[in-house]
C-alpha cells in the first residue's frame, strides 16, 4: 500500500462509528482530567500548536505528514 493509501483506511460505517465512540470517551477523560488540573485547554492548544509551528515549519515539512 502507498502511503496515500494508507491514509484512507477501508472501514465499514459501523467500524467508523465504533472508533468514534471510542475517541468521543477518550476526548471525554481528557477534559475532565484538564478540568481537574486547572488547565485552560484554550491556551494549552494555543501554545503548543505555536511550539509546533517553531519546531516543524510550514514550507519545510507541508505535505509529508
Amino acid at each position: 500500500i502507498d502511503s496515500e493509501a494508507s491514509r484512507r483506511p477501508n472501514l465499514s460505517p459501523e467500524q467508523l462509528a465504533a472508533i468514534g465512540e471510542e475517541i468521543a470517551d477518550i476526548f471525554c477523560y481528557t477534559l475532565a482530567l484538564a478540568n481537574e488540573l486547572g488547565l485552560d485547554m484554550t491556551e494549552t492548544f494555543t501554545a503548543k500548536m505555536q511550539k509546533n509551528r517553531a519546531k516543524y515549519p510550514a514550507d519545510k515539512y507541508h505535505g509529508k505528514f
